[in-house]
């Protein structure tokens, strides 16, 4: 059971050297004394090289390893760990004569994933044993007696435990090809380190009360300090690790900026006929989740519901009509919307996991301020693909479709009295599928309805998108009257089978909530088995895609300006992008985390969330979006700091569009559609013409130079004159504030404010670069460059600043061949370490004491290395990602005390961080400028006012 005041206790003790001196032993499968039958696999990811496989038997008791002896020097409290076939082979252990301890399929939480083979090997957590000194018998079993099973070794420790693919805890690979170096961070004690943006968080998340929306911004509520979400993506795998890898994570990701987590996933079961059927244990690891988050500053926001997650079996006894094997109808796509014993199971998750009390705290989650967000609906909605209700067959049961048939004939009858003035008013007679004498209405297929734009389909897209938005209104009105919940909710996040067309009535639908949601990846055009699902595979071909260029999917095709960063708001709310990746295959990534910052600011978007975590700490393999490696999160210090304390300036609202909901309705369209790029996992969905775009619409480019308005009302639209800002001729595009400037011709963009400078894409390309405060020559291929001041103080007279540098990175050993069609196949997709281009070339600082400032390099935790030199020409390690550059000490630090009256509140510069604003004013994190306060100058350092 769960305590997470001991579980943070025992990672400080552990992680400061308190605890008990650190043992561990480790235990090879092959080599136990009693083996049932089976066989031995060698594979060079493999520990010892090789693993066991147990054969199939006739009892699950026959298949199992066991030791006589195993030995401990100290007697305490031990931590058992399984490296064994992904989640395959469930098992039961014991040390001695203690009771079994059990670990199903559905139980097993990965916490690293290195491919074998054609297989993949996996640590698991099996749980913690007290042993006292001396020898131990320790026997395992299969209680599967036909799964298959293979393990591969055993790590029984008292010290915290990081798997590192087939590595003890005393182990490196140390290894890299020529011109790169292994990415490989020790165990992160966490001790005071540069790049540690801990501070920036509250001490416990929900400290300033529940995150609101005000005024187009997410506040705190019982401060009204403004807060942005530098996030990421997890499921139910992440909050299913144990507690001290869960804490762990929580402490690392705060280090890295991180102030808010998704919690992806279903607490339910996902199909057959326990279909939607609440797993108390998925609903209890929530709650772990979210206390080890909130104890380092972090909130959750949580989305339960994805119809593409659930397969209920033909016999369900509320999700009816679905085959159960797969085939149409097998996903209970848009039925959330208009099915009321559906919404009534749905409705059910919620109750549960909000006022069931934490059996720890006995707090219930609705009362619990670290909850900040909850998402109603990911990726599904009417307008979308997946509605086909004419299709044979249908993603929708035929019962389904007839009670959505009689409900939009209702409809129709309120609006004009009768089903044949509905006709008449539309000009055109029933169709073959159209059943006027049992009350039914079709719909005509999306393709029709955003091609013809008939007076029926004006009606269609009215009567569908106002189901969904009365099931978006009255749930949000149920969560927050019914259920007490006081924080934001978004309603969902999904495209629609045209943006340009279809979008706006869907955004209409959507805007009930508190702030707007959107997903947007970007990345190669894959070809191979499974290219456009999870995984990343031997014999994928793809071409590598540079963002910074606009480059086409495939060579040779126009560029095409669609980033998901092009963000937008909607009715003055705030706006996030819940799910975001630059995917692979793709060496071209190394400027996704420096843009995303920069226009997040640029833009205003309040919450740019990363995906996805897959485990206590940094990945050991690359997989299909990678965010625990070198070039997503290790970019995370200097780039959280850049957008969480707004370096970079909100842009002047360049576009004001106002579409009236009546237009939006007799889909005339909007001059400013989403322009984030497509899920590809969901490009099944999609027919092959599928995504539409046509007419005139907002030239993508002025997502470059500034802000986006989009309202819902009859206002009158306009966009400001942006020749100053938008050069096609130079392919270069400014932003207005001046500080932001992507060149898409030479694929670089450049950083230029007070605060941070910085340049990301084809670096060596483009020679030396040169910003207010720094000058950057870099050459390597491809990478980024980012110096921020880290006290709060312009770069000119900052006394600690963060030098951070990235390149490519790969698996070991990863290769690939050219095909004929000029795309790189996937020979081989090597394994641990991770290795990183080597970062060669210089920085300059232009300051005028850039000589007296001292550099130190910083190892890949954060820690200092060895001095090296001055600002005034700092030579690149090549296996450095870090740099401090401190200037001399030579006058008092200038401390300023600032006391709120209304609570007294304390807070000093330069701990507590300031934000920046465009017209010069600084002002305390922490703080309403509006409100009075009290300034008290404590130390005047020379040459200070």
């Amino acid at each position: 059971m769960r305590n997470l005041c001991t579980c943070i206790i025992a990672l400080s003790l552990i992680l400061s050297g308190v605890a008990p001196a650190a043992e561990y032993v480790w235990l090879e499968a092959e080599q136990a004394d009693q083996l049932s039958a089976g066989g031995s696999e060698s594979d060079p990811a493999l520990s010892n090289g090789t693993w066991r496989w147990i054969n199939n038997q006739d009892t699950a008791a026959d298949r199992y390893l066991a030791w006589d002896a195993v030995e401990v020097s100290e007697g305490g409290t031990y931590r058992l760990y399984v490296r064994k076939f992904w989640k395959h082979g469930p098992l039961r252990w014991r040390f001695g004569a203690m009771g079994w301890q059990t670990l199903t399929k559905d139980e097993t939480v990965l916490l690293d994933t290195v491919s074998v083979g054609g297989n993949s090997a996996s640590w698991v957590a099996l749980g913690e044993v007290a042993l006292t000194a001396g020898t131990h018998s320790f026997r395992v079993e299969m209680i599967d007696a036909v799964s298959p099973s293979a393990i591969d070794c055993f790590c029984l420790t008292n010290q915290l435990f990081i798997p590192r693919g087939r590595l003890k805890p005393d182990e490196k690979y140390g290894t890299a090809p020529e011109g790169w170096f292994p990415f490989e961070p020790g165990l992160d004690e966490f001790a005071p380190s540069p790049i540690d943006l801990r501070y920036l968080n509250e001490s416990q998340a929900g400290d300033g009360g529940f995150i609101t929306a005000v005024d187009g911004a997410f506040v705190h509520g019982d401060t009204g300090e403004p807060v942005r979400f530098w996030a990421a993506n997890g499921g139910a795998g992440i909050a299913g690790l144990d507690d001290i890898s869960l804490a762990y994570m929580a402490r690392q990701l705060a280090k890295y900026g991180v102030n808010m987590v998704r919690y992806h996933s279903p607490v339910y079961a996902t199909s057959g006929s326990d279909a939607g059927t609440l797993d108390p244990r998925l609903r209890e690891n929530v709650h772990r989740l979210v206390a080890a988050l909130k104890a380092e500053g972090i909130y959750t926001t949580i989305s339960l519901y994805f119809p593409l997650w659930l397969q209920p079996a033909a016999d369900h006894a509320t999700i009816t009509g679905y085959t159960g094997d797969g085939s149409k109808p097998a996903k209970p796509f848009a039925l959330l919307f208009f099915n009321e014993a559906y919404q009534e199971l749905y409705r059910g998750w919620w109750r549960e996991v909000l006022h069931t009390p934490d059996p720890q705290t006995g707090v219930a989650l609705v009362d619990e301020p670290a909850v900040a967000a909850i998402e109603l609906v990911n990726e599904d909605s009417f307008l979308f693909w997946t509605f086909d209700p004419g299709s044979d067959p249908s993603n929708i049961p035929s019962a389904h479709v007839a009670d959505l048939e009689r409900r939009f004939a209702a409809w129709l009858i309120d609006r004009y009295g009768s089903l044949d003035a509905a006709f008449a008013a539309w000009g055109s007679d029933p169709t073959d599928v159209d059943d006027l004498a049992a009350g039914r209405v079709a719909f005509r297929h999306l393709w029709s309805i955003q091609e013809y734009r008939s007076p029926r389909d004006q009606d269609t897209v009215r009567f569908l998108a106002g189901v969904q938005m009365a099931f978006f209104t009255a749930t949000r009105d149920w969560l927050k009257q019914d259920l007490g919940y006081a924080a934001c909710v978004s309603c969902s996040n999904w495209k629609t089978a045209n943006d340009e067309i279809l979008g706006p009535a869907d955004k209409y639908s959507n805007t009930v909530g508190d702030h707007m949601d959107r997903h947007g990846y970007f990345g190669p055009s894959v070809t191979g088995d499974g290219s456009q699902k999870y995984s990343v595979r031997v014999d994928h071909a793809y071409h590598d895609r540079a963002a910074v260029r606009f480059d086409p999917k495939v060579p040779g095709d126009p560029k095409r300006f669609a980033l998901p960063l092009m963000d937008h708001s909607y009715d003055g709310k705030p706006s996030i992008i819940s799910e975001t990746s630059w995917a692979m295959p793709n060496r071209y990534r190394a400027d996704m985390p420096v843009v995303f910052a920069a226009y997040g600011a640029l833009l205003g978007t309040d919450g740019i969330y990363h995906f996805s975590l897959g485990g206590p700490s940094w990945s050991q393999m690359i997989g299909k979006w990678p965010l625990q490696a070198p070039v997503t999160m290790g970019q995370f210090p200097a780039a959280a700091l850049l957008y969480r304390r707004g370096y970079v300036g909100a842009g002047e609202q360049v576009a004001d569009i106002h579409l009236d909901p009546e237009d939006v309705f007799a889909l005339t369209g909007t001059p400013a559609p989403e322009v984030g790029s497509f899920d590809l996992t969901r490009l099944d969905d999609v027919p092959d013409d599928g995504i539409v775009l046509s007419g005139d619409i907002l030239d993508p480019l002025t997502y470059l130079a500034g802000r986006i308005a989009v309202s819902f009302d009859a206002g009158d639209s306009t966009v400001a004159d942006l020749s100053a800002s938008i050069d096609r001729d130079a392919q270069r595009v400014t932003s207005t504030t001046g500080e932001l400037q992507w060149d898409y011709a030479a694929g670089l963009v450049r950083i230029d404010t007070p605060f941070a400078n910085g340049v990301t894409g084809f670096l060596a390309a483009a020679g030396t670069v040169g910003c207010g405060g720094a000058s950057f020559t870099l050459d390597v291929p491809y990478g980024s460059a980012l110096l921020v001041a880290l006290d709060g103080r312009p770069l000119a007279s900052s006394r600690r600043m963060l030098l951070q540098v990235m390149s490519e990175e790969r698996n070991h050993g990863f290769a690939t061949e050219t095909t004929d069609d000029g795309r790189q196949r996937i020979t081989d997709l090597g394994g641990p370490p991770l290795v990183v281009r080597q970062v060669t070339g210089s920085v300059e600082l232009t300051r005028d004491d850039a000589a007296a400032c001292s550099v130190t390099a910083l190892d890949l935790n954060g820690y200092p290395v060895a001095a090296h030199g001055d600002a005034a020409a700092i030579e690149l390690r090549g296996d450095t990602l870090y740099y401090l550059i401190e200037a001399p000490a030579t006058a008092p630090e200038r401390t300023i005390r600032v006391r709120r009256l209304r609570d007294h509140t304390w807070r000093s510069t330069p701990d507590a961080p300031v934000r920046y604003h465009r017209e010069g004013i600084d002002h305390f994190a922490g703080l309403d400028p509006s409100a009075d306060c009290l300034l008290e100058v404590v130390g005047v350092g020379e040459g200070d006012g």
